[in-house]
């Protein structure tokens, strides 16, 4: 991590961008630029470099899981006409789904959404693991799932 965090640090001191990792199919060798700000005396902050590859990282694992999901959802509602199944709001890196009252019977779906998320992980490289829980009244009253 602090030769991760080095490289981070002199790459956009030297050119003005850090990259997210490089996702195989776009680009396999380059990621997506992340302009980082320097500070009044023109250096860039040492905790912005790496911290800016992460997080930016994690953006663009989290839009290309949305539209996996987003295709997978779309499939499941197109019988029915209407949209059942649905992502209710995105929050940094999680993705929150509105599903029908099916109690169990979800579960498969469940298990398929966590499997399409994680799998965004092999074209960067980086094994995901997805967490899933189970809000059936309200946000504050959370179970787990066992998917």
């Amino acid at each position: 991590i602090a030769a991760a965090n080095k490289r981070a640090i002199q790459r956009s001191q030297d050119c003005g961008y850090v990259e997210t990792f490089p996702d195989r199919s776009v680009d396999p060798n380059r990621g997506y630029p992340l302009v980082v700000p320097r500070d009044w005396s023109g250096r860039v902050e040492p905790t912005k470099p790496f911290s800016y590859e992460i997080q930016g990282t994690a953006m663009w694992v989290t839009t290309k899981a949305s539209i996996d999901c987003r295709r997978l959802l779309q499939a499941w509602n197109e019988p029915h006409g209407c949209r059942h199944y649905r992502i209710a709001i995105q929050v940094h890196d999680e993705l929150d789904f509105d599903f029908p009252d099916d109690g169990r019977k979800n579960l498969p779906k469940v298990a398929t959404l966590r499997r399409t998320m994680e799998r965004v992980g092999d074209a960067i490289g980086v094994p995901l693991r997805v967490d899933v829980s189970y809000h059936p009244v309200s946000w504050g009253q959370e179970e787990p799932m066992p998917v």
